[in-house]
């Protein structure tokens, strides 16, 4: 008889630390196709290697901004996107 593999310390394993499981499992829930997904390694080493910070705390916040900088964009008439080309 098989015994069940005993627990480890490091249950994210393969990967080398649990941010990196934790990350992979958030890219494949969100279906990140491969552009998308090494665009957000390259923010996320950009970041932790001091060139930049990230400020977002929460989904609510990142509304909010994407609200304001929508408001500072130039208004585009609709009757202009409908028009025949």
């Amino acid at each position: 008889m098989r015994k069940p593999p005993q627990p480890s310390e490091d249950p994210w394993r393969p990967y080398r630390t649990r941010s990196d499981f934790e990350f992979s499992d958030i890219a494949l829930d969100a279906c990140l196709n491969e552009q998308q997904t090494e665009a957000l390694i390259k923010l996320i080493n950009h970041v932790v290697s001091g060139q930049d910070q990230f400020t977002i705390s929460s989904y609510s916040e990142l509304r909010k901004v994407r609200q304001s900088a929508s408001a500072l964009l130039t208004p585009v008439c609709e009757a202009y996107l409908l028009r025949d080309g």
